[in-house]
């Protein structure tokens, strides 16, 4: 299994837009996949985390391709970009 963790720095004032936006994304297409999304009680300021599970990496490169040729994607990139700065990480761990 692997778990591909996606963190990314908001702008002041917009997480929860950016939350509210991730969670509309997924209700239009509920897949086996829901996203964890964390933010700290103790850590940086103003960051998001982005969690998903996957079996394997054959997975996690489907999910992702297929995500990204959704034609509405360009549309939630447009409010995305809006709503956070640069920055972030996107990690793929091993679960052993």
């Amino acid at each position: 299994m692997v778990i591909n963790r996606r963190t990314f720095n908001m702008n002041k004032g917009c997480m929860e837009a950016a939350i509210q936006l991730i969670k509309d994304i997924v209700a239009e297409h509920p897949s086996e996949k829901s996203p964890r999304l964390s933010t700290a009680y103790f850590g940086p300021f103003d960051v998001l985390a982005f969690e998903v599970e996957f079996e394997d990496l054959e997975q996690y490169e489907k999910y992702w391709k297929d995500l990204f040729a959704r034609p509405e994607m360009e549309s939630f990139f447009e409010k995305w970009d809006k709503l956070t700065t640069t920055g972030g990480a996107n990690e793929l761990w091993e679960v052993r």
